[in-house]
């Protein structure tokens, strides 16, 4: 399924929330790097036949860009109550069908981390079935989280940012700059579409 494939069509069981989020936000006009999403059902029929993954990899259309960035897609994932944000790995792979493969392969494989038990165990909450994105790789400036209702502060946002690619940021490997929406602080980017794209997000989930 590709990444603008109408959200209204396609259950949030069949390809996991992070999938489905990419879906709606591509649906209310926001820049999203192309890509597809292999469904959850995939990865139980490529067990059962092994040449069935290099075929469905054949298959897809072209992603542009010489990197791509292969992901987790699972039910449970962004959750009310658990995030399990970090917790599944991530893969950045040459473009190509090999790395592709290899790619979908280690993020079914992370299912099976000790991290994600670990989690799973202290947040008393389980994923379901595991999709995989593969989707273009861009070279991001800066890159972050952008809660377009603040945890804490009624009436603002809060970003989270880090230069460069942003899994150093989920996996908790720096801490990030952090400001309150709106604000008067400097800051290297222009945030104004940003917030015109959280604005659009919160119309869309009243």
């Amino acid at each position: 399924l590709a990444l603008d494939a109408d959200p209204r069509a396609i259950p949030v069981e069949s390809v996991g929330q992070k999938a489905h989020g990419l879906m709606v936000l591509q649906q209310l006009g926001l820049a999203v790097p192309p890509g597809v999403v292999l469904s959850i059902g995939a990865q139980a029929a490529c067990q059962a036949d092994g040449s069935l993954l290099a075929q469905l990899v054949a298959a897809l259309p072209s992603i542009p860009g010489k990197r791509l960035m292969v992901r987790s897609s699972a039910v449970g994932e962004d959750g009310p109550s658990a995030s399990f944000a970090g917790q599944l790995d991530s893969f950045q792979v040459d473009n190509d069908s090999a790395a592709i493969i290899v790619g979908i392969e280690r993020c079914w494989a992370s299912a099976a981390n000790a991290r994600l038990a670990s989690y799973a165990e202290a947040s008393q909450a389980q994923l379901g079935g595991l999709a995989v994105i593969v989707q273009q790789l861009i070279d991001p400036d800066y890159a972050g989280v952008y809660f377009t209702v603040h945890p804490t502060e009624e009436g603002c946002e809060l970003l989270e940012y880090v230069e460069g690619h942003c899994e150093k940021l989920v996996q908790g490997e720096v801490t990030p700059e952090s400001v309150r929406l709106p604000s008067d602080e400097a800051l290297p980017f222009d945030v104004a579409p940003l917030r015109e794209a959280g604005a659009r997000i919160r119309e869309h989930l009243q």
